[in-house]
């Protein structure tokens, strides 16, 4: 029930920044992003809306290959927050820490938003294994291009990890570690 509440005012929160963010000008997204691994493919592709100078978000989709582990077909939804900027000269940006989060959905019959139940009593299983939701931190450095279409090219890398890998850290403790529960991702922002 509360994290359905946290959701739900994450979402409002992003929608009235996107709203604030587009007054003044039309609704093509800001910027196109790639994205390698992650959580949310072995390769990704979005498009996505800048809410003001510290906030972004972005919509990808991604994909696993069968002899990557596929065929995965992924759709996410991605926040991200930049509360502190670094600029050490007019072409390069440079954001330590970006918070954020996601949610990604994995797509195919083989993956359920509601376990069946016919095939499951009820409560047998108490998560989605189409729907999760991630925390992300992500680093990352901006360059500027003045007087071209592409206003500039951010590189980054980001760790995430997801309810249930936390939930299965914290009831497995002794036997996981951190890094088996983060998960990486590195991608590239072209701006326009």
């Amino acid at each position: 029930m509360r994290l359905s509440l946290i959701i739900q005012v994450l979402i409002c929160i992003m929608f009235n920044e996107i709203s604030l963010a587009q007054e003044s000008k039309n609704w093509g997204p800001d910027f196109l992003v790639a994205q390698y691994a992650g959580s949310i493919g072995y390769a990704s592709v979005g498009v996505g809306y800048d809410l003001g100078k510290k906030s972004r978000a972005s919509i990808h989709y991604g994909y696993v290959p069968e002899n990557k582990g596929g065929v995965l077909n992924i759709v996410t939804g991605k926040y991200s927050y930049s509360p502190v900027t670094i600029q050490p000269s007019s072409k390069y940006l440079i954001q330590p820490i970006n918070v954020g989060g996601m949610i990604s959905y994995h797509l195919g019959g083989d993956y359920y938003f509601r376990w069946p139940k016919h095939r499951y009593p009820t409560g047998y299983y108490w998560w989605s294994s189409a729907l999760r939701i991630h925390a992300t931190i992500e680093s990352s450095i901006t360059f500027q291009i003045n007087d071209s279409f592409i206003k500039s090219i951010t590189t980054y890398v980001e760790f995430n990890t997801n309810d249930l890998y936390i939930i299965s850290y914290l009831q497995n403790i002794e036997s996981l570690h951190l890094f088996d529960i983060v998960k990486t991702g590195v991608g590239v922002r072209v701006k326009f």
